[in-house]
């Protein structure tokens, strides 16, 4: 577990000095890396929440645990989008199955770990593993929806004239 959170940790720190250092384009991404990472909030934590309520009985608890989820995954996930959109990750072999496998790490530590601060430990054992089955699948359809969206990505010209 531990290691977990640490893993989730390391990546928002490394996409954020990413962001800091200009790492990727700002001018031709930024506001399209935001408006993704809301859209994908927005899916994420109605499903934190509905999956909260049937499990624990609580509209209570379910919005104590998807309130903060929704924040520390809205950083995290930003931080993860910048990471993977620098130049070696944006034309990494399989990106779509890499980024939605190391974004489920960062994002079921962190659910696992505000469950058990709002809930406890068995709640949050089982939240987990069955967000973690829906949210994958909702996930990847997400990134295939948003690949086909060009709004905010640098053509490959424009980047290779700026090079030049």
């Amino acid at each position: 577990m531990q290691g977990l959170i640490a893993l989730a940790l390391l990546f928002g720190v490394v996409g954020l000095q990413i962001y800091r250092s200009g790492g990727t384009d700002r001018n031709a991404n930024s506001l399209r890396i935001l408006v993704k990472s809301l859209t994908w909030r927005t899916v994420g934590t109605t499903q934190v929440i509905i999956l909260a309520r049937l499990l624990s009985g609580s509209w209570d608890k379910a919005f104590a645990i998807g309130v903060p989820d929704t924040l520390v995954k809205l950083l995290l996930g930003i931080c993860h989008e910048r990471l993977f959109e620098t130049a070696a990750l944006r034309e990494l072999e399989y990106r779509r199955l890499w980024k939605a496998s190391t974004w489920k790490v960062c994002a079921i530590s962190s659910t696992v770990v505000i469950a058990t601060l709002y809930g406890n430990y068995n709640f949050a054992i089982k939240l987990g593993p069955i967000d973690t089955v829906f949210k994958s699948l909702n996930y990847y359809l997400h990134e295939l929806a948003w690949d086909q969206i060009k709004w905010g990505v640098a053509s490959k010209r424009a980047a290779t004239d700026k090079a030049t």
